[in-house]
């Protein structure tokens, strides 16, 4: 909905309209698009840079993109994680969050940490990837969930389930409880393990702290719903 290059204002018209109306707290964006040019570029400093300002007078701080998985007629130079580089640097304020984890490029999004650690506003988002890998590629899932962990964080790792593409969303939770990654590769590549402390955090507690969801009432409305189906 939000696709610079077929007309700024109009984009910026849409994204206020956004706020006013459905009063969104952020945003998913795709940076490909059926133009000439197939795609855009979030540090594009006359395109973009707007967008990222209006999002500060609208107080959106959470934006995502489609990074990865380059689908369909779709050019990969615009699936790769470059563009957040910059605008990392120069919207210290706003959270930048790479949808899929940018796989199969996901080394690119967590080199932007590991070689700056200061940086506190790149997160990666894990849906779909998880999905595509655990089962049919397990050790290829063990060297993903390694590298951003690492990399990125435990506090930068959000979970997902792109759910609409994959149907209930439990057996990927039910598999995420159980992964682990093999002690060989904690040892030989310097992964975490996944203890049940990055798993939590993973699976909702870094959600909650940079969309400012209170975590104890969540889990009150929760076990609410729960005894109203049983009731």
């Amino acid at each position: 909905g939000l696709t610079p290059n077929q007309g700024l204002s109009k984009t910026l018209d849409r994204l206020r309209m956004y706020a006013k109306d459905y009063q969104i707290s952020g945003l998913k964006l795709y940076t490909f698009d059926a133009t000439p040019k197939k795609g855009w570029w979030f540090d594009d400093e006359k395109l973009a840079y707007p967008i990222w300002e209006e999002c500060r007078k609208l107080g959106i701080k959470n934006i995502g993109c489609h990074k990865g998985i380059p689908f369909g007629q779709f050019y990969a130079r615009y699936a790769h994680a470059e563009d957040f580089d910059a605008v990392a640097d120069d919207f210290l304020d706003l959270n930048f969050i790479a949808y899929h984890s940018a796989w199969p490029y996901h080394a690119e999004i967590a080199a932007l940490k590991s070689f700056k650690p200061q940086r506190k506003n790149l997160y990666c988002e894990v849906g779909s990837t998880f999905a595509a890998t655990v089962s049919s590629r397990p050790l290829e899932c063990a060297h993903v969930l390694g590298t951003l962990l690492r990399d990125l964080g435990p506090d930068y790792v959000l979970w997902g389930t792109d759910s609409l593409l994959w149907g209930n969303p439990q057996w990927q939770i039910d598999a995420f409880r159980k992964f682990q990654i093999p002690d060989e590769l904690v040892e030989g590549y310097g992964y975490p393990k996944l203890t049940p402390e990055i798993k939590r955090k993973v699976l909702g507690e870094n959600a909650a702290r940079i969309w400012n969801i209170n975590k104890q009432e969540a889990m009150q409305a929760k076990l609410g719903l729960r005894a109203s189906a049983l009731a």
